[in-house]
């Protein structure tokens, strides 16, 4: 049976029995080599179809590899591919009877888990000393960890401890979800329910109650394969443990510790580590023949994951073309770069918006290039995210302004009332519009009347009034304020990070595309100092309006998405934005471990690119921390070989040294800055030891604005850095 494989994918698949790992990196045919080997046992090895068993992470991974199979074995049938909650949906439907529980469980979704925790916390008053930040989303995903790491909450009375599992950091609010969790347990019981976690710690049960049932799906199954192995989590290994035989230990698993970037799910790269310790004189075969990328692309992805410890050995190697040169863009338009080089490569090199991938290491990050494309009329479409401007905290903020423009605006009015939450629910607003409507009123007008008390209003009125009081106060209290300082005023007079937190476990993003929105508010202003609250919603109105929802993926837009997104699929030409430190890595302090997950997120971006590279950062300095953005020690680390930088105007300037970043030490960035620097004022001469001699024509608290020859153009720079190397007078 001809395959046309590789040598190392032919080894693979053609191996004899007992425990194989294949270390299979970024684009090298793991998915080919996995089906293949199916069809081999089947073909060539005598196993029976429904005795060899595939499990991976995805319905859709499911489905392409039983089509896959389809056409190797085209006079089989074989369908004995599964995920692990299918897998033990499977076994517990059989046996959970076991456990003493009914055969007739029913599984309950997402949806209908928090519904329920919703009832137990409004039942039995577990918001009480805690407040609305006690959301059923949080609970659920408290409920999660408990059941995933096996947690004896009721047991459990050490702070420390409670920090390290949950991240809580008080007694009240430990022990609100402690008794959730009990009322959610004893009601799962009594309605003979279960969730997707239960699926996997209840099939763990069974078999650690009942070693005839590990005999018998032992016998059920006589190969196991596993692909994705490297997102595996210490229960699923259990698993396996369990329904492989050991006298045989025919296990096949394909994965690649590199692309481990899912250890917030329970995935850790020791996994490989942990397989050859429980399955004795297993096989490794290497997959390092990429089948995608270009040679500079993969040279680039070689340079960095090297750098990580703890992992097998291994260099992408290519029969692809060498491919273009990697481009590395700095400067204050990085969304402008971005689309402006799609425009050209479409011209030039005649390609399709679906060609482009944008990613970025977190959804805040798309505000920019979000911004350019529409200004540039290009479609695209975001995987896994809303666009930046229809997310509820920026709508939240947009509506905030437009009231304190107008404050008749009805859609803003209706958008706000509640938020944060004020007791005005949705039967008192449908009251008020009725009233409005009945007595031909504009709902601003009805709103106002709550104010006289010689009206017998059929709403309660006393809510509105403080409402209406704040947004009439608060006009009077900011009116010679920024329209940055407002939106910072009004985020701690709403107290709305904490509002946020109470919301959902998306807070912390949530944060970030607020300051974010702030950011984007010192654009403009320094772009227009004497500019209006109507003048900014006049600026970005083409980007907040309702015709540019979310819309369907059709066939030709550019795509957009995070790189936990983009795993799994490949594109021709690829950017990934924010090479800045503390964005990509996120963080400036990691430790080592911290930095190999960042480090194992990028080069999962870089592999998604076939043809072409572009990697961007921004310059200049963050309105968030009030700090310069300094770029990304990753960029040292991919070495200087084929890589070009390119400035502003997107010309070649020198290659960036970078040879002061070690990704293992800790920063000192006081050391750019000159403490006792003497005061730059406006209208002097300053010289830039990269940009060269400039003017300053402002100055915002420690920064200046400094004009700069051609091609330079206007930079705002922290006025006491060491860039900055002397004054003329």
């Amino acid at each position: 049976m001809d395959f046309n494989l590789n040598h190392n994918q032919d080894a693979a698949v053609n191996a004899g029995l007992g425990p194989i790992a294949v270390i299979a990196g970024a684009g090298t045919g793991k998915t080919r080599v996995l089906t293949t080997r199916i069809a081999f046992l089947i073909e060539h090895m005598g196993f029976k179809p429904h005795e060899v068993l595939a499990i991976t992470f995805t319905n859709k991974a499911a489905n392409e590899m039983k089509n896959r199979i389809r056409k190797l074995l085209p006079s089989i049938i074989y369908g004995n591919i599964c995920t692990f909650h299918s897998l033990c949906l499977r076994i517990l439907k059989e046996d959970i009877s076991i456990l003493n529980r009914s055969l007739n469980f029913r599984l309950i979704d997402d949806e209908e888990q928090e519904t329920l925790i919703s009832e137990i916390i409004f039942t039995n008053n577990l918001r009480l000393n805690i407040g609305p930040g006690l959301t059923s989303k949080k609970v659920r995903g408290y409920i999660s960890d408990i059941k995933r790491k096996s947690i004896d909450v009721k047991s459990l009375n050490d702070l420390k401890k409670i920090r390290e599992y949950f991240s809580i950091h008080d007694w009240n609010m430990f022990n609100a979800v402690k008794n959730a969790y009990l009322f959610y347990e004893e009601k799962m019981q009594e309605n003979n329910l279960l969730d997707f976690d239960d699926l996997i710690i209840n099939t763990i049960k069974v078999f650690e109650k009942d070693a005839t049932m590990v005999e018998k799906w032992r016998n059920v199954f006589k190969y196991v394969l596993v692909d994705e192995f490297q997102d595996t989590d210490k229960n699923q290994l259990t698993i396996l443990k369990y329904i492989i035989n050991p006298d045989f230990n025919n296990v096949f698993v394909v994965g690649d510790e590199d692309q481990t970037i899912y250890t917030w799910r329970g995935a850790y790269p020791q996994i490989f580590h942990d397989f050859y310790k429980t399955f004795d004189n297993a096989q490794t075969f290497v997959l390092n023949l990429n089948y995608r990328s270009c040679k500079k692309i993969l040279h680039l992805s070689n340079e960095l994951i090297k750098k990580n410890t703890r992992r097998v050995d291994k260099q992408l190697i290519t029969d692809n073309d060498d491919g273009a040169d990697i481009v590395f863009y700095q400067g204050q338009n990085e969304g402008e770069f971005v689309v402006n080089k799609i425009v050209e490569l479409m011209k030039e090199q005649h390609f399709n918006y679906s060609d482009f991938a944008i990613l970025y290491r977190s959804n805040y990050l798309s505000r920019n290039v979000e911004t350019s494309l529409i200004n540039k009329s290009i479609s695209y479409y975001m995987y896994g995210g809303i666009k930046f401007y229809q997310r509820k905290e920026i709508k939240d903020m947009i509506a905030y302004l437009r009231l304190f423009e107008d404050h008749t605006d009805e859609l803003a009015l209706k958008r706000v009332i509640n938020v944060p939450r004020r007791n005005i629910g949705l039967t008192t607003i449908q009251k008020i519009v009725d009233y409005a409507t009945r007595y031909h009123l504009r709902f601003s007008q009805a709103l106002e009347l709550s104010a006289d008390l010689s009206y017998n209003l059929p709403w309660p009125t006393s809510n509105i009034v403080n409402f209406l009081e704040f947004i009439v106060a608060f006009k009077k209290q900011t009116e010679t304020l920024s329209i940055s300082e407002k939106v910072l005023y009004l985020l701690d007079k709403l107290e709305y990070r904490k509002y946020l937190e109470g919301l959902d476990d998306d807070y912390q993003e949530r944060y970030e595309n607020i300051e974010e929105f702030i950011n984007s508010i010192k654009e403009f202003e320094l772009a227009n100092p004497n500019a209006t609250i109507h003048d900014f919603l006049t600026e970005i109105a083409l980007y907040t309006d309702s015709g540019n929802k979310q819309q369907q993926k059709n066939t030709n837009t550019v795509s957009l998405m995070t790189i936990h997104t983009a795993k799994g699929t490949e594109y021709p030409v690829v950017f990934i934005m924010g090479m800045n430190e503390g964005i990509t890595p996120a963080t400036h302090m990691g430790s080592c471990e911290n930095l190999d997950e960042e480090r194992r997120i990028l080069y999962v971006g870089i592999t998604r690119a076939r043809k072409m590279l572009f990697l961007s950062r921004q310059t200049g300095f963050s309105f968030k921390d009030n700090s310069p953005l300094v770029v990304s020690r990753f960029i040292g680390e991919l070495g200087k070989e084929h890589i070009i930088h390119v400035s502003e105007q997107a010309t070649a300037i020198n290659s960036v040294d970078m040879s002061w970043f070690d990704s293992h030490n800790k920063v000192n960035y006081e050391d750019n800055y000159d403490k006792n620097a003497e005061p730059i004022e406006v209208g002097q001469t300053i010289v830039h030891t990269t940009y060269g001699q400039g003017l300053v024509v402002d100055k915002i608290g420690n920064y200046i604005e400094v004009l700069f020859k051609s091609p330079h153009g206007k930079k705002t720079i922290v006025s006491n850095h060491k860039s900055i190397k002397r004054l003329i007078i």
